[in-house]
């Protein structure tokens, strides 16, 4: 990848569910980079603009947005490919086009929404190419802005249909909701806007949140290389399994620790719903994960659950709650229960969040069976009876 990663987007498509509502397939994903903005020579504009007798009202930016397509499941490639943006304002599209970071094709390009607001660029493969690479591609657009305007806002989508020859089938793939963004020309500073709660709607207090830590199994024991592709597929998986569990996904919080994540889940949420396509995704994702690798290469992780009022803190989250899952995920009795798994990970939950929310989440499912344990960490001071469920 050959651009500042911004933000990951996932695509996919809403499935019904017999009886069950809905539920998020992610089929792909899209990463944004950091958009550039650059100013354009008179002489370097098309002839029809500089005739305009307008001209003058007017500034002339090239912007360039990066985008790279993740590489589709195996067996699967991708039909077409669609990035768009739509511009909040007057300011308008005079000439799209798209370019490539290296040397594989761009695709058949088409463009829509010359002298527009809202622009797109649709990507097709070559009629020769079975199928559209993956990889970057930069979207451009020759803007012509009002003259003094120092900052744009927006709205970033992408889409896809994918082939799936093994089931003869086509899936088509969007992200769940646009990416709003804000650009200042002046510097090109870009924003990417996330959704969420509503700012003004957050107690200025604690709030009661589901958390979530997780943490990979001999993660010291890995070179650097290695440490890089445990991060990678721990980030994917928990993002995958957030998919499924929150549509959309919307106002969760993390906090990166290398080797692991907790993970706060947004308050008012249907505990046992969230809890049940939570875990059976991120187990489902892993097991996807480490299925092309020897077992010593696969990424091993435990996870723990508790649930508490939360406070953001200036080095972290704040809460009983949040240091019980951390302590239990790393207790001796989550680290044997793994080390002796024959499976990929553990869940290990508090007593609390095992009978108010975990129980009702797995009931009648002998796939998902818990066992009541003690975890303790003499040095913490740390005593607790949990609930691990080891597949």
């Amino acid at each position: 990848m050959d651009f500042n990663v911004l933000v990951r987007l996932d695509l996919g498509a809403e499935e019904e569910l017999m009886g069950a509502g809905s539920r998020f397939n992610r089929e792909a994903g899209i990463t944004l980079g950091r958009p550039s903005v650059l100013d354009v020579a008179r002489d370097q504009l098309p002839p029809e603009v500089t005739a305009a007798r307008d001209f003058n009202r007017w500034t002339y930016l090239q912007l360039l947005f990066p985008f790279d397509l993740e590489e589709p499941e195996e067996g699967m490639s991708y039909l077409e490919a669609e990035f768009a943006v739509t511009l909040d304002g007057e300011a308008v599209g005079r000439r799209l086009s798209a370019t490539r970071y290296d040397d594989r094709a761009l695709g058949d390009l088409t463009a829509f929404g010359e002298s527009q607001s809202a622009f797109r660029w649709r990507l097709r493969p070559q009629p020769e190419e079975p199928g559209l690479t993956d990889g970057s591609r930069v979207a451009r657009v020759l803007l012509q802005v009002p003259a003094g305007v120092t900052a744009l806002t927006g709205v970033i989508t992408a889409a896809a249909r994918l082939a799936d020859p093994e089931l003869g089938l086509e899936v088509a793939a969007a992200t769940v909701e646009p990416q709003p963004f804000a650009l200042r020309l002046t510097d090109g500073t870009y924003t990417p806007i996330m959704t969420g709660p509503d700012p003004a709607e957050i107690p200025t207090g604690g709030v009661r949140r589901l958390c979530v830590a997780v943490d990979v199994e001999a993660y010291s024991k890995r070179d650097t290389r290695e440490h890089e592709r445990l991060q990678d597929v721990l980030v994917k998986v928990i993002d995958q399994a957030l998919a499924a569990a929150l549509r959309p996904v919307r106002g969760c919080d993390t906090q990166e620790q290398g080797d692991g994540q907790l993970v706060i889940l947004p308050a008012g949420i249907d505990e046992p719903s969230v809890i049940r396509w939570f875990l059976r995704e991120l187990a489902s994702g892993l097991a996807a994960e480490n299925r092309p690798v020897q077992r010593e290469y696969a990424v091993r992780i435990r996870i723990a659950l508790d649930e508490d009022v939360v406070h953001p803190g200036r080095n972290g989250f704040a809460g009983h709650g949040v240091i019980r899952a951390c302590r239990m995920r790393d207790s001796p009795v989550a680290k044997q229960a793994l080390k002796e798994a024959a499976g990929h990970h553990v869940v290990i939950v508090s007593d609390a969040m095992y009978e108010g929310s975990v129980k009702r989440a797995f009931d009648g499912d002998a796939a998902w069976r818990f066992t009541k344990v003690s975890a303790v960490i003499e040095d913490k001071g740390f005593t607790a009876e949990c609930w691990i469920h080891v597949p």
